[in-house]
């Protein structure tokens, strides 16, 4: 059993971590309850942002806000992978990493915890240059979407320069583990870890009856996600009456926005398309349970953490066989896998689960089963909790 421990958690991130909106707060802050609720002492440590208190204590978890004088108290206003496109905006990134650095520091020394477990790399990497006497208690847990221009492409990475001064540092997936091991990172430094789900936040199934079936994708409409190839595979299977709901931001890349309508335009689809922007969590749990199938057809993922979404409300998945999805899928049995870009096969499986009711509910049932054993919150914060033991056990 593992021994009480004191984890602090600190996010220097654009979006508050409690109700935020972004996968990566999402995760924050579902760790730090996970783990709250299994009975340790836990803090997180974020900007004051406007209107919130400097200290509150939410769900067992203690908040400590601080107050800077560089960046934006609003969320989503100075995003770190749009600063860094200017000099200007990268100047004033670093600078405002560097006040949270030293602005923590006084409450680490003060809460002496036995963990740090950081989600970012800007601040931490500051904290391992001035403060090393903390390296000791670091996690860090990498949330990438593309690792090679993360991890392996650049000449610097920050998230690589952390990880080799942490303790102990998570991925999503092995193709992750693997460039970190590739860029220098000892494997004994490395674990994997998935993302979790609010399993109970989903709904069951028996309150929706589509007159005809509903395809969903969840994620911003950029490159990476392909969601060209789901226009191309439903252009396939226009025989079949279906509907397609696209539900996240289109203003990322509005010329990839841009080829996505006009391809819809060629196929004569758009009575079939329905483009929803960013959503509320409420209406995105909706939209899973009402979905008949959820298709994620990214080039690269982390984790794709909407997969889990979508197999907790017990909904048919189909993925790419990248990154941390054939985590998830377990092709023929909760969904079915393809390699990205292989248009004909996305066809194939969607083709069979639009024309097989019975098929979508058995495998749906399935993935509600799989999320909850492996992908519940509770599973996840207990690996993490391992974790944090064997750290705190290798510094006594």
């Amino acid at each position: 059993m593992a021994s009480h421990m004191k984890i602090v958690h600190f996010y220097d991130g654009h979006e508050k971590t409690y109700r935020g909106r972004g996968s990566v707060p999402t995760v924050v802050w579902n760790i730090a309850k996970g783990v709250s609720d299994i009975g340790h002492d836990v803090s997180i440590i974020e900007r004051k942002w406007d209107k919130l208190s400097s200290k509150t204590i939410k769900d067992g978890v203690n908040f400590h806000r601080l107050n800077l004088s560089i960046g934006s108290d609003e969320p989503w206003i100075d995003i770190p992978y749009e600063m860094v496109g200017t000099l200007k905006g990268t100047i004033r990134l670093i600078f405002s990493r560097l006040e949270f650095a030293l602005k923590i520091k006084p409450i680490l020394e003060r809460l002496d915890p036995d963990i740090i477990h950081c989600h970012l790399p800007f601040a931490a990497n500051l904290i391992t240059l001035f403060f090393p006497k903390f390296r000791h208690k670091i996690i860090y847990t990498a949330h990438l979407g593309e690792t090679n221009k993360r991890v392996t492409e650049p000449m610097f990475s920050p998230d690589v320069f952390l990880a080799k001064r942490s303790s102990i540092t998570t991925v999503l997936n092995e193709k992750m583990k693997g460039a970190f091991e590739e860029s220098g990172v000892d494997e004994q430094k490395l674990r994997i870890v998935p993302n979790g789900v609010d399993i109970d936040q989903f709904m069951s199934k028996k309150d929706y009856n589509n007159e005809k079936p509903l395809v969903l994708f969840v994620g911003t409409v950029t490159p990476r996600k392909r969601v060209i190839d789901l226009v191309e595979a439903a252009s396939r299977t226009k025989d079949i009456d279906s509907k397609f709901i696209i539900a996240g931001k289109t203003d990322i890349d509005e010329e990839y926005y841009s080829k996505v309508k006009q391809k819809i335009l060629k196929y004569g689809l758009e009575d079939r398309f329905e483009f929803t922007g960013f959503v509320s969590n409420e209406h995105i749990q909706k939209l899973y349970s009402k979905a008949d199938i959820f298709v994620l057809p990214s080039q690269e993922e982390g984790f794709g953490m909407v997969v889990t979404e979508a197999m907790a409300a017990e909904t048919p998945v189909i993925g790419t066989h990248v990154g941390g999805i054939p985590l998830q899928i377990n092709n023929g049995v909760n969904g079915f896998l393809y390699d990205p870009g292989d248009v004909n096969a996305l066809s194939s499986s969607l083709r069979e689960l639009l024309l097989n009711p019975s098929m979508r509910r058995k495998l749906g049932e399935r993935g509600r089963a799989i999320a909850v054993q492996n992908f519940s919150w509770e599973s996840i914060s207990r690996k993490f909790e391992n974790i944090y033991q064997e750290i705190s056990d290798s510094t006594e």
